[in-house]
């Protein structure tokens, strides 16, 4: 049977009605502040991240300083540069990424 649109409304408008929608219209200063400690957050994360890749670089120039490190791995010189490159990279990538969030 068809029925008209104030039919039609009849019968839907209380199954709308017991959805219970709720539109929340959040405070911008509430997202202002989830946003700063999301960025702080990641700040702190990429701040331990260069701590480590420093302490990686060092401890690979560290090698290269060794009086024998020559001497017992002649080939696996160029390993090591390559390793070197590497992480300098990844740390100029984590500075730049640092410094956008800055």
């Amino acid at each position: 049977m068809l029925g008209n649109y104030n039919q039609y409304l009849a019968k839907v408008k209380p199954q709308l009605s017991k959805l219970d929608i709720d539109i929340k219209i959040q405070n911008p200063l509430k997202i202002a502040k989830k946003e700063k400690k999301l960025k702080e957050a990641e700040l702190k994360k990429i701040e331990k991240e260069i701590a480590v890749l420093e302490n990686k670089i060092k401890l690979v120039e560290d090698e290269f300083t060794q009086p024998d490190f020559y001497t017992k791995n002649p080939n696996g010189y160029g390993k090591r540069i390559s390793h070197l490159s590497d992480l300098k990279r990844q740390l100029d990538k984590l500075m730049a990424k640092w410094e956008a969030l800055s």
